[in-house]
């Protein structure tokens, strides 16, 4: 009988319970959740940590609600790119999130990221109108060799009016430029701030020594395209990503 409440259990914290593990936060609980069959060691490993006053320790960021994005990725037809059904591929996501404690007012936006898709495809799925082709662009920082990823980033307006060059020199040791592939991320998930701001992505070059950026501002579309990195504007600013990410199934 206690076996049966737990599966029942475990089938309700399931999404909370991936997040606080793919977190980083209890390894050993990450393995439980991703390993079939234990949903009753995971639900009694969730449950002593409680007891044990841990999982308040090693949870202290904020839990952040990700579904609204989720569904945008959806909407834009993210799904269809992958080769999977709406459902199937909301499932692959949490619903939640917990963001580092370390992060906190440091990289508060949340920036999903699929890399099962295709450059072309992305560029589709957000009607991005390219100056520059994104194949043509090289990444000088190690890409997330995960399918699927979360992480936590800076849009770039701390960084307003700062040249690329100057913004990467200044990078915290656990802070990374945001790539191509994330760039072309941006429009689905977060039209509202390209509206008023070009996103310079400092973490990859086009030929030499320019960055590229996506902008939408009055335009009808968002564009893609890049600029020398010793240059400056008023309304670009370079976005960065913590180090650390959530890794998605």
């Amino acid at each position: 009988m206690k076996a049966r409440l737990d599966e029942l259990l475990y089938s309700e914290l399931h999404p909370t319970i991936r997040a606080l593990a793919d977190g980083g936060f209890d390894k050993e609980l990450a393995d439980l959740v991703r390993k079939p069959g234990n949903a009753v060691k995971a639900v009694e490993a969730m449950r002593q940590r409680l007891l044990d006053g841990d999982m308040v320790a090693s949870t202290p960021g904020r839990l952040i609600d990700i579904t609204t994005q989720v569904e945008l990725l959806i909407k834009a037809g993210y799904h269809e790119a992958a080769g999977l059904s709406a459902s199937a591929y909301r499932q692959l996501w949490p619903k939640t999130v917990v963001q580092p404690l370390e992060y906190a007012g440091r990289f508060d936006a949340v920036l999903l990221v699929d890399t099962t898709i295709k450059a072309s495809e992305l560029v589709s799925r957000g009607n991005i109108y390219t100056y520059v082709q994104p194949s043509a662009c090289t990444d000088l920082v190690k890409a997330p060799t995960a399918l699927r990823y979360i992480a936590f980033v800076q849009l770039g307006q701390k960084n307003l009016g700062r040249t690329v060059e100057d913004c990467a020199k200044t990078f915290a040791p656990d802070e990374v430029g945001l790539t191509t592939v994330e760039g072309l991320h941006l429009p689905v998930q977060h039209k509202a701030y390209l509206r008023q701001y070009a996103i310079d992505l400092a973490g990859s070059r086009y030929v030499s020594v320019d960055a590229p950026y996506v902008y939408w501002f009055v335009s009808g579309r968002p564009f893609f395209f890049a600029c020398d990195v010793r240059l400056s504007h008023p309304s670009y600013g370079s976005a960065s990503r913590g180090s650390a990410i959530i890794t998605v199934p």
